[in-house]
């Protein structure tokens, strides 16, 4: 036998495809895992608001002179709220507290409204871009 015929065909055209397919996978789960941490991130704004809301409310029920400011942004009130929920910007916090004091025999209510300005990195959740609010009421 020859060892012409041994050889066996080379084949062309195939030197770049497994860099092509890797970048193609790779943008689309990078795209993928970036976005789920930003819904991730989102859901975490989201429960620190509330559990800011629900202190805050809780710090008013104990405090007087705290529900008495009204509307509390970037005061020592919010900075020491703050203290417990460190995924939140206390910038971009807004906190809102009014008490109704009635005559004695009807119920006093506390609200707490908090609003936060929350922004996407990703593209991806876009439509999630926009103002977070959560209010609270204690009736005591």
């Amino acid at each position: 036998m020859s060892s012409a015929s041994n050889r066996r065909p080379r084949r062309l055209g195939n030197s770049g495809v497994t860099s092509l397919e890797f970048a193609i996978i790779a943008v689309t789960f990078m795209t993928l895992v970036i976005g789920c941490m930003d819904l991730g991130r989102y859901y975490i704004i989201e429960h620190s608001l509330r559990a800011f809301t629900s202190e805050a409310a809780r710090a008013a029920l104990v405090d007087n002179s705290l529900s008495a400011n009204g509307i509390v942004s970037g005061q020592t009130g919010v900075a020491s709220l703050t203290n417990i929920v460190p995924f939140l910007d206390p910038s971009l916090l807004t906190l809102s507290i009014t008490q109704n004091r009635f005559p004695s025999s009807t119920p006093i209510t506390i609200t707490v409204t908090a609003t936060y300005q929350f922004t996407a990195f990703s593209p991806i959740w876009a439509a999630l871009t926009g103002t977070l609010t959560d209010t609270t009421k204690i009736t005591y």
